[in-house]
């Protein structure tokens, strides 16, 4: 989370391409109750986003570069700051 208010949030999932090609990905965030307000991906072309029942997904609109990070950014309200799930192509979200 990068800052919280009353009734809301701005949260973020930096990504991190760790592989040694260019991909893309998929961020999946699960908000149960919640709204998705809006979202973008910061300094970097932008992606599909879409928020059904309760579940955040942002497909890239780009690939990652080797090396490269780049952070997804959403704020979402009537939620708590933490996400039920939080999934990168699948694999669970690290916290940091």
């Amino acid at each position: 989370m990068t800052s919280s208010f009353d009734g809301g949030f701005i949260g973020e999932v930096l990504l991190v391409n760790t592989a040694r090609t260019p991909h893309g990905w998929t961020v999946r965030a699960v908000f149960p109750g919640g709204r998705l307000v809006t979202a973008w991906v910061e300094g970097a072309e932008q992606g599909v986003f879409g928020f059904a029942d309760g579940v955040f997904t942002y497909r890239s609109g780009f690939d990652l570069a080797p090396g490269q990070s780049v952070p997804v950014r959403f704020h979402i309200e009537r939620a708590g700051t933490r996400p039920a799930s939080c999934t990168v192509d699948g694999t669970p979200c690290a916290d940091r």
